[in-house]
């Protein structure tokens, strides 16, 4: 059974420049892999964020409220959205 060509260049395809969002597809599968992971509290998140290391989600993050994601595998996660965050959980 022949692949349909659009189908198999998708699952394939690599970014070729530079992103700071990401990528997730290969950090959703990479989270399965405790060797390739450092699983981090909130507060150790937000300190080594502080520090310069660059800390990449490996899961959907969802509060609830609001109940959508605001972090996706291979997001690269930020100081303000570990503000945001940190607002939410006050309210």
């Amino acid at each position: 059974m022949a692949r349909h060509p659009s189908r198999s260049a998708r699952s394939t395809r690599r970014p070729h420049a530079a992103t700071s969002a990401g990528y997730i597809r290969t950090a959703f599968f990479l989270a399965y892999d405790d060797t390739a992971c450092e699983y981090l509290t909130a507060r150790e998140t937000a300190d080594a964020v502080a520090e310069g290391r660059t800390v990449v989600a490996a899961a959907f993050v969802t509060p609830y409220p609001p109940g959508f994601p605001v972090l996706v595998p291979g997001q690269v996660i930020g100081k303000e959205v570990l503000a945001w965050m940190a607002a939410l959980d006050t309210m």
